[in-house]
């Protein structure tokens, strides 16, 4: 198993931030990087890797599964740019892990000590 399988298999969250449709803090501005599966689909490495040249510090790395007609992706969500602060980033994360909200979803996290590339 590779360092990147490791790390897919072992996300730092199965929750989410939010919910892009109800406007929150932390998906304004969210980027789609790519596809999860499907023809136009990319690694986790390649996601690291677009992810760490973005602009406004997103601090959110999140895979989603693919649903019906979708094929899930991984998305660059809440951006320090966009008003998004650690403590209420990783205190929003700890809260939908405890209720088990978004369970399929896996996010890898940037913050300080932890750069994506």
């Amino acid at each position: 198993m590779t360092n990147w399988e490791k790390l897919l298999a072992h996300p730092d969250y199965t929750t989410d931030s939010g919910d892009r449709e109800k406007g929150d803090i932390f998906s304004r501005g969210q980027i789609r990087l790519g596809d999860q599966s499907g023809v136009d689909a990319i690694t986790l490495e390649d996601a690291f890797n677009r992810i760490g040249r973005l602009t406004g510090e997103p601090m959110l790395l999140v895979k989603t599964n693919k649903w019906y007609g979708k094929p899930g992706g991984f998305y660059a969500k809440a951006f320090v740019s966009k008003g998004v602060d650690w403590d209420t980033l990783i205190q929003v994360l700890n809260e939908n892990q405890a209720r088990g909200q978004y369970q399929s979803r896996k996010v890898w996290i940037c913050g300080p000590g932890r750069k994506w590339n």
